[in-house]
């Protein structure tokens, strides 16, 4: 069939690979927390999960001990702890329902995990939490997951085992009932001592030590989540030239491949051809609007998919941020009509959409229809050979706690940006971004190097 020269959509395969966990740069600063600290990347991390947010001025205040309700508050957010009432509701002496930590101390209360900070029914919320009572803590909560049989026998001997072999010079200090938890937090390598061997275990826990125990137990939760990770590599471009009639244009976005093909090849698992069709917002419009010009593209994609040379098993729409949202039917609409079967099964479709889109209604209209959806936050610039970033930051914070309160998030992708520096070191790979969207339980991250 003769093919359409209408509209010149630019399509674009691209090649995923699935691979190990990759990362990218860091996404806020607070003005006394340099890069070059040991917590940085864990306060990112915390940042990124809106669990912490610094002071007004712009300051963390590393140095600066958490309280009894202040980390009981991290810890109820950070480890997402329910309204759960397994428990009589407890009457705290010194702390009242209408204080601000009440909400989370119960959760604690809830959860069995703050019973060693009571005494005759006194909380002490604003005293300064010790090292040792954290460890209690962590360990208790830690324990409750495994199975009855292991607690019991770290309860019973294993942790009097690990003591004997690795001795904190300080152990004696610790209180007795305390170290087969704090033990066990150090057998794990959660809480693990200082160089030279003390664990301090009567020392107030700074913000600091507080904010990077929150990311390891992050680090912990995510252990058993999967996440499917991506490069992007585009090895060529391909253009389908279509009539001119209409007069619509279309952005052409050559991407440079990498250099000497696939980058990275640990984890290969498969690749899979994907088809990204994107075109620019006026030539959107009119193809959301004009049944002429809307047949005449899907007929032209259907001939490449079923026709051309490459083996493609997915379809990516890109809808740029600037085009104003259409109306789910009319999404609907061109997805049903771009469906092509291929052996026995149908040829996915994806969206690529922006986060300032209504996610609500696109998951209430189109979750039957589409098979995933990639997310990108504001300042998400893609065209022209490259793309920008601009407030990455507070982009990436509006997908989390927008889309995913509406969206599935086993069935979202996120979009993030990795320099060259980093797509050539693999060891790079895992941090903040890679672990914020296993805590959110996302489908996976496409990371699209910055050329």
């Amino acid at each position: 069939m003769k093919r359409a020269k209408q509209l010149l959509v630019l399509l674009l395969l691209f090649t995923w690979l699935l691979l190990i966990p990759i990362g990218a740069a860091s996404m806020s600063s607070y003005q006394d927390m340099k890069r070059t600290d040991w917590a940085y990347s864990s306060l990112q991390l915390l940042t990124l999960l809106q669990v912490v947010e610094g002071y007004p001025d712009h300051t963390f205040r590393p140095d600066q001990a958490l309280s009894r309700e202040e980390w009981t508050k991290l810890f109820a957010v950070t480890m997402k702890l329910k309204d759960i009432s397994v428990r009589e509701e407890f009457r705290f002496a010194d702390l009242p329902k209408s204080h601000w930590s009440y909400p989370y101390v119960m959760r604690g209360y809830q959860y069995q995990i703050i019973d060693h900070l009571l005494e005759s029914r006194s909380f002490q919320p604003a005293k300064a939490i010790e090292r040792q009572e954290v460890a209690r803590m962590i360990g208790g909560y830690l324990l409750q997951r495994v199975p009855a049989v292991e607690r019991g026998e770290w309860l019973s001997k294993g942790w009097k085992e690990w003591w004997i072999a690795h001795p904190f010079t300080d152990g004696e200090a610790c209180r007795e009932e305390y170290r087969p938890y704090i033990a066990y937090t150090a057998s794990i390598g959660m809480m693990v001592g200082d160089p030279d061997g003390q664990f301090r275990p009567t020392a107030s826990l700074s913000r600091r030590e507080g904010v990077a125990l929150l990311a390891r137990m992050v680090k912990k939760e995510n252990e058993a989540r999967s996440l499917t990770t991506s490069y992007l590599q585009l090895p060529n471009t391909k253009l389908l030239k279509l009539d001119e009639e209409s007069g619509i244009a279309s952005v052409v976005i050559p991407w440079s491949p990498v250099e000497k093909g696939p980058v990275i090849q640990e984890g290969l698992a498969k690749q899979q051809q994907q088809l990204l069709v994107t075109m620019e917002t006026a030539s959107w419009n009119q193809l959301l609007k004009d049944a002429g010009s809307k047949e005449k593209v899907v007929t032209s994609i259907k001939e490449e998919l079923q026709q051309g040379a490459a083996n493609w098993q997915r379809i990516l729409l890109y809808l740029p941020a600037d085009l104003k949202q259409p109306k789910s039917s009319d999404l609907v609409s061109l997805i049903q009509e771009l469906k092509v079967k291929k052996g026995s099964s149908v040829i996915p479709v994806d969206l690529i959409l922006p986060a300032t889109w209504d996610a609500k209604q696109l998951e209430q209209e189109l979750k039957e229809q589409v098979g995933c959806f990639y997310v990108y936050p504001k300042g998400f610039i893609w065209g022209q050979g490259s793309f920008a970033l601009t407030s990455w930051f507070e982009g990436t914070q509006q997908i989390i706690h927008e889309w995913t309160a509406s969206l599935t998030p086993e069935k979202m992708v996120l979009l993030a940006p990795v320099p060259n520096e980093i797509a050539l070191q693999p060891s790079l790979w895992k941090n903040e971004w890679y672990e914020a969207a296993r805590y959110y339980r996302f489908q996976g991250i496409l990371w699209i190097p910055t050329y």
